[in-house]
């Protein structure tokens, strides 16, 4: 069960996302996303002790949300998997593109901030895991995958920043090519 002070937390993180993949990480303030959340500004820091901190959450709480997505997809069969793992990136770079915006921003101040760099490097290290379960659960393999899916990774960022910076890029065609590309890999094996 679910304590008010639970609710409230929820509150102040999913503000936080929204505040954050909206201005920015450096021009987000407490205040703002205390607004938004509906709280006093006073009991975001009760919660969280900085704003650093408050990123670091906001990451987490989007990684499980990920991890939970990725649990459902795994739960597919191969061939629908493989489509599916392709599939996604491409319709979140259109539904969500504020998770997009969100991650970028946090890899490059990860690159200049301390204290954010552990975070963009777990990031980073969670996504290629993902990954990487769902190219061993097409394949069938029990391990491996890190390589090809550190491969998929860059080619889904890349694709949705090109897309997000550059709104008439042609998302669909490259990923109509990427899918020529790695469906002989990803399909090896799920043939019947």
């Amino acid at each position: 069960m679910r304590t008010k002070s639970g609710d409230t937390k929820a509150a102040i993180l999913a503000a936080a996302y929204s505040v954050l993949s909206q201005r920015g990480i450096e021009q987000a303030t407490v205040k703002e996303v205390a607004r938004l959340a509906g709280v006093a500004p006073g009991l975001v820091h009760y919660y969280f002790a900085s704003k650093d901190v408050l990123l670091q959450e906001v990451l987490q709480m989007a990684g499980r949300r990920y991890a939970g997505l990725i649990e459902q997809m795994l739960a597919l069969p191969p061939r629908q998997l493989a489509k599916e793992m392709l599939q996604e990136p491409q319709t979140r770079v259109a539904k969500e593109s504020e998770w997009y915006r969100f991650k970028y921003e946090l890899l490059a101040i990860g690159l200049h901030n301390e204290a954010v760099a552990p975070s963009a490097r777990l990031m980073l290290e969670k996504g290629r895991e993902c990954i990487a379960s769902m190219v061993q659960r097409i394949t069938g393999a029990r391990a491996g995958g890190e390589d090809l899916s550190a491969v998929l990774m860059a080619c889904f960022d890349g694709l949705a920043i090109q897309k997000i910076i550059d709104p008439s890029f042609d998302i669909d065609r490259a990923y109509q090519t990427l899918e020529k590309i790695f469906r002989p890999v990803l399909e090896a094996k799920t043939e019947p």
